[in-house]
Protein backbone atom coordinates (compact mmCIF):
# COMPACT_ATOMS: atom_id res chain seq x y z
CA UNK A 1 0.00 0.00 0.00
CA UNK A 2 2.92 2.31 0.68
CA UNK A 3 4.24 1.70 -2.83
CA UNK A 4 0.97 2.90 -4.35
CA UNK A 5 1.24 6.13 -2.37
CA UNK A 6 4.85 6.72 -3.40
CA UNK A 7 4.20 5.89 -7.07
CA UNK A 8 0.53 6.60 -7.83
CA UNK A 9 0.98 6.28 -11.61
CA UNK A 10 2.64 2.85 -11.50
CA UNK A 11 1.06 -0.52 -12.15
CA UNK A 12 1.79 -3.15 -9.53
CA UNK A 13 1.35 -6.73 -10.61
CA UNK A 14 0.65 -9.37 -7.99
CA UNK A 15 1.21 -12.74 -9.63
CA UNK A 16 -0.26 -15.58 -7.59
CA UNK A 17 0.11 -19.34 -7.84
CA UNK A 18 -3.53 -19.99 -6.97
CA UNK A 19 -6.94 -18.46 -7.45
CA UNK A 20 -7.46 -18.79 -3.70
CA UNK A 21 -4.48 -16.49 -3.07
CA UNK A 22 -5.76 -14.01 -5.65
CA UNK A 23 -9.17 -13.68 -4.00
CA UNK A 24 -7.73 -13.68 -0.49
CA UNK A 25 -5.44 -10.77 -1.37
CA UNK A 26 -8.27 -8.98 -3.17
CA UNK A 27 -10.43 -9.18 -0.05
CA UNK A 28 -7.61 -7.93 2.16
CA UNK A 29 -6.87 -4.98 -0.15
CA UNK A 30 -10.54 -4.05 -0.46
CA UNK A 31 -10.95 -4.09 3.32
CA UNK A 32 -7.75 -2.31 4.30
CA UNK A 33 -7.37 0.11 1.39
CA UNK A 34 -10.64 0.48 -0.55
CA UNK A 35 -9.33 3.58 -2.34
CA UNK A 36 -6.83 1.39 -4.25
CA UNK A 37 -9.61 -0.27 -6.27
CA UNK A 38 -7.49 -3.34 -7.13
CA UNK A 39 -8.24 -5.28 -10.30
CA UNK A 40 -8.35 -9.08 -10.53
CA UNK A 41 -8.34 -11.26 -13.62
CA UNK A 42 -9.24 -14.93 -13.79
CA UNK A 43 -9.71 -16.93 -16.96
CA UNK A 44 -12.52 -18.82 -15.20
CA UNK A 45 -14.71 -15.71 -15.30
CA UNK A 46 -17.19 -15.87 -18.16
CA UNK A 47 -17.48 -12.11 -18.34
CA UNK A 48 -17.99 -9.19 -16.05
CA UNK A 49 -15.89 -7.98 -13.19
CA UNK A 50 -13.00 -10.47 -13.22
CA UNK A 51 -12.77 -11.10 -16.95
CA UNK A 52 -11.31 -7.82 -18.18
CA UNK A 53 -8.44 -5.62 -17.03
CA UNK A 54 -7.86 -1.95 -17.66
CA UNK A 55 -4.08 -2.10 -18.03
CA UNK A 56 -3.97 1.63 -18.72
CA UNK A 57 -5.15 2.30 -15.19
CA UNK A 58 -2.41 2.52 -12.55
CA UNK A 59 -2.72 0.53 -9.36
CA UNK A 60 -2.75 -3.07 -8.19
CA UNK A 61 -3.56 -5.93 -10.59
CA UNK A 62 -3.95 -9.48 -9.27
CA UNK A 63 -3.40 -12.25 -11.82
CA UNK A 64 -2.74 -15.97 -11.80
CA UNK A 65 0.73 -16.86 -12.99
CA UNK A 66 -0.72 -18.67 -16.03
CA UNK A 67 -2.26 -15.36 -17.13
CA UNK A 68 0.78 -13.14 -16.52
CA UNK A 69 2.68 -13.80 -19.74
CA UNK A 70 2.85 -10.71 -21.91
CA UNK A 71 1.67 -8.33 -19.21
CA UNK A 72 3.94 -5.47 -18.20
CA UNK A 73 4.06 -3.96 -14.73
CA UNK A 74 6.28 -1.35 -13.11
CA UNK A 75 6.63 -3.57 -10.04
CA UNK A 76 5.82 -7.26 -9.52
CA UNK A 77 5.14 -9.18 -6.32
CA UNK A 78 4.91 -12.97 -6.09
CA UNK A 79 3.33 -13.58 -2.69
CA UNK A 80 3.27 -17.38 -2.73
CA UNK A 81 6.54 -18.26 -4.49
CA UNK A 82 7.32 -20.73 -1.71
CA UNK A 83 4.59 -23.04 -3.05
CA UNK A 84 6.75 -23.78 -6.11
CA UNK A 85 9.48 -25.35 -4.00
CA UNK A 86 7.50 -28.57 -3.59
CA UNK A 87 6.65 -28.95 -7.28
CA UNK A 88 9.58 -27.41 -9.15
CA UNK A 89 13.00 -27.88 -7.56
Amino acid sequence: MLLTKQHPQHTIGVIAHSKHTQFSLLGTLQNKAPRLRPQLYTSDAKGGRYHRLDLGRPGVVLVHRRSAKGLGFDTVFIPDAHTDAATDP
